[in-house]
């Protein structure tokens, strides 16, 4: 008797459980919300090649220009640097680091540059080798190829129609090939910087790779009044609107065109180097952040 009598409560149990069973399996179950998957846009930027371009102690202004790259961090895959613009652009290069630009380019001192005394009306042409004891003083034995960044200037001979471009070389020696320019040196073992090879420079860089390509123009409407007492002579004048002229020009054919306006400083004035670099620096601000859009 007590052996049927648990029989049934055994079975009634194993029915019981299986009911519950059943039941928990059609109860519908609370699952969370499945989110669709982020689409995440990768953006893809271009290496970043950077001109700069002529106009002696303006050139200054490009150091502004770079601390704004350097804020955003904008990487710089290229440079090229025409007349003053090449010293800039070479110092830059070596190490890729601001601080350093600016502490190599404080090493200029007015008796590295041609004399514009108060006693005179104008400047008188100067050999580029017065900026010997400058070039040894910030690249020590530094050849131009071993630059952080890829580097190269233009020069041209007056016995060459084409213009050349100095990638290796020493930079205390091969810079004066591309710095020496009317008003402030004569050529350089019959070498000068090519100031009108704007466009020349951006058809290297399109040979080279698909770049991000960034003009820097430091003489932007530029009527070189202030600059009087250094650029005296007409041809010097008319040489240079023609320089201003041709980077404008380029404007339509770059990725980046960068105008700093500094049409209140001179040519020629070592006392306003750091006014220069404010000036590139604010006035740059908005087209290198538009570089992140």
């Amino acid at each position: 008797m007590v052996t049927k009598n648990l029989y049934f409560i055994v079975k009634k149990l194993s029915l019981i459980l299986c009911l519950t069973a059943c039941a928990q399996m059609q109860r519908p179950s609370k699952q969370q919300p499945v989110e669709p998957a982020k689409q995440v846009e990768e953006k893809t930027q271009k290496p970043i090649a950077l001109i700069f371009g002529p106009g002696g102690l303006k050139t200054y202004a490009h150091i502004g220009v770079v601390k704004n790259l350097e804020r955003e961090n904008i990487e710089i895959n290229r440079i090229i640097g025409i007349e003053w613009g090449a010293v800039i652009g070479s110092v830059y290069a070596r190490k890729a680091k601001i601080h350093d630009l600016e502490w190599q380019m404080s090493k200029l001192k007015s008796e590295h540059l041609p004399n514009a005394g108060f006693f005179k009306n104008n400047i008188d042409l100067e050999n580029p080798n017065r900026l010997n004891l400058f070039f040894e003083r910030i690249f020590p034995g530094y050849d131009l190829a071993q630059s952080k960044i890829p580097f190269a200037c233009a020069t041209k001979s007056t016995n060459k129609s084409a213009a050349s471009w100095l990638q290796s070389g020493p930079a205390f020696k091969d810079l004066k090939k591309c710095v020496a320019y009317p008003p402030l040196f004569y050529s350089y073992n019959t070498w000068h910087a090519d100031t009108l090879s704007i466009k020349d420079a951006i058809a290297k860089l399109r040979s080279e790779g698909d770049y991000h390509i960034v003009l820097v123009n430091v003489i932007a409407n530029d009527t070189f009044r202030t600059s009087k007492k250094v650029i005296d002579q007409e041809a010097e004048k008319i040489l240079w609107q023609e320089v201003r002229d041709r980077l404008e020009e380029a404007a339509k054919e770059v990725d980046t065109y960068v105008a700093i306006d500094t049409s209140a400083e001179s040519i020629l004035d070592l006392g306003a180097t750091k006014a220069l670099i404010k000036l590139g620096q604010e006035q740059s601000a908005s087209a290198v952040m538009g570089m992140r859009r």
